[in-house]
């Protein structure tokens, strides 16, 4: 973060609400929850699927796939081995 940032009065949540809210359109838009353990959503593919879709949105920097990794761990549970089962993309 550069030092403006910091300097701001909530600059690193704000930054870090952008970016969440990124990941939630993404997921909302791309990723299905199936709750079959069946289905699995590999890291890189989802973060494959992630880059076009931010390049085609977005004019600026790609959040990084350990970034994208964080946000599903929060959302779709631990992966196992950089895999999250019971979800897919749409």
């Amino acid at each position: 973060l550069s030092k403006e940032l910091i300097d701001d009065n909530e600059g690193k949540e704000e930054d870090d609400d952008d970016e969440s809210s990124v990941f939630e359109m993404f997921l909302k838009e791309n990723v299905e929850q199936t709750n079959d353990n069946n289905d699995k959503l590999k890291s890189s593919q989802v973060y494959s699927k992630f880059k076009k879709w931010h390049v085609s949105l977005y004019d600026e920097e790609t959040p990084s796939k350990t970034e994208l990794k964080t946000f599903l761990n929060e959302k779709l549970g631990k992966s196992v081995k950089s895999v999250w089962k019971g979800a897919s993309l749409k």
